[in-house]
């Protein structure tokens, strides 16, 4: 597809969207004290996206460039991840007690306080940093060659640990392919946001966000069981072993949906071949 002369070079494009991820999650930190539940899972999520975007670079840039830039993300986005485990934890066993008619448990859980591991103020300049690091990546006249090859590789790697959490659905495991499938999902949006015409990847942007949403309440469940104490009550244990087998049903039924078709049948889709 020939490129449209009105439009950013795909450098520059993907150049906005990292720095306005760095300006976005700053604008989270700051309505922290506020609104600590939604700005805190906004700020991570930010995070989570730059790490996917910036795989869409490593075709084109040296390693030295991204690996220090995607470990200050991922350092940034865990700052924040037992206080969200915490907000995760309580909340659900809040809702599940007050529809099975349980007494609330006392979860083994950090303060209630939404407080990063390191201090806000530490947080913002690592962001601020950080922001200024991706404006000195030399993306000004970067042409992206079959960006579409890095979303196919992330979609085998998906269908891959999906075959495996069928036969071992492990927490663990569960989890690491809930990691893939969002990456999968944010890889997708960033090269829709790139003005990729690329029809196989638009077609899975919902089914991996439905799959996505799935993992991330079975990993809620993980979470809230982890926190209940050893002497919590066998009808807690029923209830959320019976959540888990049906959440696992729905979760292999959205994958169905997401990634029934093999990555090879995807290329042409994905401008690869």
């Amino acid at each position: 597809m020939a490129a449209d002369p009105d439009l950013p070079l795909p450098g520059e494009r993907l150049l906005g969207l990292l720095v306005g991820l760095c300006r976005q999650a700053r604008g989270d930190l700051q309505r922290l004290r506020l609104q600590p539940g939604p700005a805190v899972h906004a700020l991570r999520v930010r995070m989570k996206k730059l790490c996917a975007v910036l795989r869409l670079l490593a075709a084109v840039l040296p390693r030295q460039f991204l690996k220090p830039l995607q470990a200050e993300a991922r350092a940034i986005r865990q700052a924040f991840g037992a206080c969200r485990d915490a907000e995760v934890a309580r909340h659900l066993a809040a809702r599940l007690a007050g529809k099975a008619g349980l007494p609330l448990p006392v979860l083994d859980l950090p303060p209630l306080a939404p407080e990063p591991a390191v201090s806000r103020e530490a947080i913002r300049r690592r962001l601020v940093q950080l922001e200024q690091r991706l404006t000195d990546l030399p993306l000004a006249s970067l042409t992206l060659d079959s960006p579409g090859a890095v979303w196919v590789e992330q979609y085998r790697c998906c269908r891959r640990l999906g075959r495996r959490c069928r036969r071992q659905p492990r927490a663990a495991i569960l989890h690491a392919w809930r990691k893939r499938v969002k990456e999968l999902e944010h890889l997708g949006l960033a090269l829709v946001a790139l003005r990729m015409d690329l029809p196989a990847v638009r077609a899975r942007l919902r089914p991996a966000r439905e799959l996505g949403r799935r993992l991330g309440q079975l990993q809620d469940l993980a979470v809230l069981a982890g926190a209940l104490p050893t002497d919590a009550g066998k009808a807690w244990r029923r209830l959320l072993a019976k959540r888990r087998r049906r959440l696992l049903r729905r979760v292999f039924a959205c994958a169905e949906r997401c990634l029934a078709t093999p990555a090879r049948k995807l290329l042409a889709g994905c401008g690869t071949e």
